[in-house]
């Protein structure tokens, strides 16, 4: 049938464009994409728990990285997809996949009522099970699902994809959902991330901060250990080591 001017699609044509919409309705970031224009630093002081990561997708299973926030966990996830990309991670993340960093609290606030996310969390199964396995989901709030019900249709993407889901999110949350339904159980595995000791916090920082010396946007070291200091004194509540770099980044905005 012609509309107007306009042809319509093939049917298979248009189920790819609806599927790739849903998905960009939850989309925050494509981390492929952000690591390659440099948006995204490597993270520091994790190569033993990014091995444990690889060997749960190894073991043919989904990790998601609980802890609170501030602890690092994103920029785990970042490391381990900047090193696959590379040729030096898990074999099931070797291929073109796409990785995208999907948010439940994203879509939630585009929806007039809570209880319309279980329909687009539907939706959004569909269109990953659609892309053959070319979409390694990357849920940054995972722990949501748990809030809203969203567990079958969690564990219905997690047993049926072709390609490994990451997530991350509270682990409290987390770890009641995966005991509370088995067949999420069987197909995921929380993998616990503590703030880093002061030891290690000044080591990533130290890190971190001639990374950006040789970009020529670092601080003085001094400033550095200073922020660690400053932190643990003052932000008690927040999480090394992202405080401390909030803190740092912050005071060079306003140079």
């Amino acid at each position: 049938m012609r509309v107007g001017n306009v042809d319509p699609l093939p049917p298979r044509q248009a189920a790819v464009s609806k599927h790739h919409e849903t998905i960009d309705e939850w989309l925050e970031r494509d981390v492929g994409a952000a690591i390659d224009r440099g948006e995204i630093s490597p993270a520091y002081e994790i190569d033993e728990l990014v091995a444990r990561i690889g060997d749960v997708i190894a073991a043919g299973r989904h990790p998601i990285v609980c802890g609170e926030p501030g602890v690092g966990k994103s920029a785990i996830l970042a490391e381990l997809v900047r090193r696959a990309r590379a040729g030096n991670g898990p074999a099931a993340l070797a291929g073109n996949q796409r990785f995208l960093q999907l948010s439940f609290r994203k879509r939630l606030s585009a929806l007039r009522r809570p209880d319309q996310l279980g329909e687009q969390m539907q939706a959004l199964v569909a269109a990953l099970l659609d892309s053959g396995g070319t979409i390694v989901p990357i849920f940054r709030d995972i722990h949501l699902a748990y809030d809203f019900d969203l567990e079958p249709q969690l564990a219905l993407l997690g047993m049926r994809l072709g390609a490994p889901i990451l997530g991350e999110g509270v682990r409290g949350q987390v770890e009641a959902m995966l005991e509370e339904n088995r067949d999420l159980e069987q197909h995921f595995l929380s993998l616990p991330v503590d703030e880093p000791d002061l030891t290690t916090t000044t080591r990533i920082l130290e890190r971190w901060h001639q990374e950006r010396v040789a970009d020529d946007a670092g601080f003085d070291i001094r400033a550095v250990r200073e922020a660690i200091n400053l932190t643990n004194r003052f932000l008690s509540r927040a999480r090394q080591p992202q405080k401390s770099i909030h803190l740092l980044t912050q005071v060079r905005s306003l140079v």
